[in-house]
């Protein structure tokens, strides 16, 4: 029994929309993608990382030993982070740095909305630092459970990742903020950027955390460093699972596929 016409309704639903696009009420009466649960297709898709196990497979992925992909060998320097093992998430802000729609990795093509959940999540920021951008930008990153916070939690948990993946799932959005769940930036889509490190830049400068980097000059430096974050993983705060090497030359990237 509406009190208003579909057509003040509409007009009603398109104002609030621009106002305030998160808002509880177009969560619940519209069908849109700020829902929790809705699928989400990529703008990019959001690929798996190739893996290599010893010195020899990383070296062949720097520097191709045969065919075309010689063309692809690395000149220059790349970064270093540790593989934090969480649920990979993408937000979506607007031009004037508002968020506005989170979603999961899924299968790398589509994701699931979760938008409701980030609003309760202290470390995914619903306003961008600083002036508005006057341009959409897509942060990616990984949403995580300290262990210092998944010790304190009670209940039948079986492990932080799954916590994390449990946390954004809560029907009712609110009872996400008890998880105290974290997130660590690790790439930023809209925007031109000329090196990975410049990414980091930026992320600080908007108030988002980066997954600790570091810069590599050479590859002889690789096992040393690959073996040092072995040696501090008990004592990270965080579960891992591996090491990420990124060409820090964004151009260079493309070039090498």
């Amino acid at each position: 029994d509406p009190e208003i016409s579909d057509v003040q309704f509409d007009a009603l639903t398109r104002r609030l929309r621009s106002l305030s696009p998160t808002a509880p009420v177009l969560q619940e009466l519209t069908g849109d993608s700020t829902s929790t649960g809705l699928k989400v297709k990529h703008a990019q898709p959001m690929l798996s990382l190739d893996k290599c196990y010893t010195e020899d497979e990383f070296r062949n992925w720097l520097f191709p030993r045969r065919g075309k992909d010689r063309s692809r060998a690395f000149t220059g320097d790349f970064i270093e982070t540790p593989k934090v093992d969480g649920v990979a998430a993408s937000f979506h802000y607007d031009s004037n740095g508002r968020l506005t729609m989170a979603s999961t990795r899924g299968d790398g093509v589509t994701g699931e909305s979760f938008l409701p959940n980030a609003q309760y999540i202290d470390e995914v920021p619903k306003q961008l630092a600083g002036p508005p951008l006057g341009i959409a930008v897509e942060v990616r990153g990984e949403l995580y459970l300290k262990f210092s916070v998944f010790e304190r939690l009670s209940g039948d948990f079986s492990n932080p990742r799954n916590t994390t993946a449990g946390a954004i799932k809560q029907k009712n959005a609110h009872k996400t903020a008890g998880y105290g769940l974290s997130f660590f930036t690790y790439d930023v889509l809209g925007l031109d950027f000329e090196t990975e490190l410049e990414k980091v830049e930026w992320v600080k400068a908007h108030g988002l955390i980066p997954v600790e980097t570091r810069t590599l000059t050479t590859v002889e430096q690789v096992q040393e460093s690959f073996e040092s974050w072995e040696r501090r993983r008990g004592d990270l705060d965080f579960e891992t699972d591996g090491v990420v090497y990124k060409v820090n030359d964004v151009g260079q990237q493309r070039g090498m596929g």
